[in-house]
């Protein structure tokens, strides 16, 4: 009888284990990574199915290789008051053209991201994240363009926002409309 709570937590481990690889291991599309993040706009995280949300969170991309790219990922600490930029460098796979791992500038692997989905003019795009060391349940964020945020959700082009919907669980906004003036106090947009 001493056995069964091991066995029900190995038999549980291996159950979790399982659905990760066969759900890492389906057959999608592969979309092109370099195109989406290949801009001077900057992209923010519309929505995040995550636990814990970052309010504002917005990527500033600065410089671009075949290899890798650096940018900054910033973000709103509400009980703080005050915003938070990590100079961030994303390695692009080998093998996959929608596939990033990130980490602060000069330290370790943080999370691996995959463009999971991205509409036809690149101006919004759906990213898998997961946490390292894997084996972390993934999570989702909708992430936009700015010249397509600055309307609201009217602004994001359907396709997006219907796909983000249908992945799952609920997502919570980590986009709100004074996120502009919050992360960029003195540039205007347009």
């Amino acid at each position: 009888m001493k056995f069964i709570p091991s066995i029900i937590f190995t038999l549980f481990v291996t159950v979790k284990q399982s659905l990760l690889v066969s759900f890492s291991y389906q057959e999608f599309e592969d979309y092109d990574i370099k195109k989406f993040l290949n801009t001077t706009e900057p992209i923010w995280t519309y929505n995040t199915t995550a636990h814990k949300r970052r309010l504002c969170k917005v990527d500033v991309m600065h410089n671009m290789t075949e290899e890798l790219i650096l940018f900054n990922r910033s973000f709103f600490r509400r009980k703080l008051n005050t915003t938070s930029t990590k100079v961030v460098t994303g390695k692009f796979s080998d093998e996959f053209e929608d596939e990033l791992t990130i980490g602060r500038k000069g330290s370790v692997v943080v999370t691996q991201e995959q463009l999971f989905y991205v509409n036809a003019a690149y101006t919004c795009g759906i990213f898998m994240v997961i946490p390292e060391p894997y084996g972390i349940y993934p999570h989702y964020e909708l992430r936009v363009k700015n010249a397509s945020i600055m309307n609201g959700r009217e602004g994001i082009d359907p396709n997006c926002t219907i796909e983000f919907d249908g992945i799952g669980p609920q997502g919570q906004l980590a986009y709100i409309p004074g996120c502009q003036k919050i992360m960029f106090p003195r540039v205007h947009f347009s």
